[in-house]
């Protein structure tokens, strides 16, 4: 859910973002960009940005004032997981054994965190 409780977010098998409008019960925009299935979602704590990882390797950083894919990280397989910490200020995205740490505003890897013996999922 986004912060406000308002919007959900969802991902799709079908490579789509989709985001509903609880008050409504509409679609309020599906979000193009990823080749595979949408592993993940998350929203950043102002609720201005919502992050996806996908099967296709990319985490993705959506604009929910422009309705649109701002920017890209490719990762090193398939992406599990997305999260934003509570300032906003950082989003750390799973794949495979790794975990990839960015500056959110500058969208720059600050630090893979490897040595998982299995898989990262959450």
């Amino acid at each position: 859910f986004h912060p406000d409780g308002l919007i959900l977010g969802m991902g799709t098998d079908d490579s789509m973002v989709r985001i509903w409008d609880m008050k409504t019960q509409s679609l309020v925009h599906s979000f193009e960009g990823h080749d595979k299935k949408v592993t993940a979602i998350d929203f950043s704590e102002n609720g201005y940005y919502m992050g996806s990882t996908s099967e296709d390797g990319t985490a993705r950083l959506w604009d929910l004032r422009k309705l649109k894919n701002v920017k890209t990280l490719e990762l090193s397989s398939a992406a599990t997981s997305i999260s934003f910490d509570h300032s906003g200020t950082f989003m750390c995205a799973a794949a495979g054994k790794d975990i990839t740490v960015c500056v959110v505003k500058a969208w720059t890897p600050l630090a893979t965190l490897s040595g998982h013996s299995k898989d990262v999922t959450g």
